[in-house]
């Protein structure tokens, strides 16, 4: 389970997916970011498709694949208790497994991280 330290959180996600020979196809998993201002956390799901970019090599030649992620979640704790999360993300990878150990190859010329966009939206209960 990778885990990512944000300032002031931490963010654990279970990845898993069923990839054909080429690294595509259907991806699913779990994910907790904790939020430690607070004693909160938000806790989800994520699920979505990885496709790979024909053409484009990457930085370092492996290819350039795309993920399409959907996640929702709810809070609990201090600060997020009973609030609601949805959103979707857009993430780019540029090696065979989409994982955080890209993260730790040098930046500059060669590669640089993944990179996501993820847009989306923090409900209380009964909001659209």
């Amino acid at each position: 389970m990778p885990c990512l330290l944000i300032e002031g959180m931490s963010y654990s996600i279970v990845v898993n997916g069923n990839l054909d020979p080429d690294f595509t196809g259907p991806v699913w998993g779990t994910w907790i970011l904790e939020v430690a201002a607070c004693s909160g956390a938000w806790e989800g799901i994520w699920n979505g498709q990885r496709t790979l970019l024909p053409g484009q090599p990457g930085p370092v030649g492996m290819g350039t694949w795309i993920g399409t992620l959907h996640l929702t979640g709810h809070g609990h704790g201090e600060c997020v208790d009973g609030l609601q999360f949805s959103a979707t993300e857009i993430v780019t990878t540029f090696t065979p497994f989409p994982v955080a150990y890209e993260m730790v190859l040098p930046c500059g010329d060669i590669i640089c991280p993944p990179e996501g966009v993820l847009t989306g939206k923090i409900l209380e209960p009964g909001q659209n």
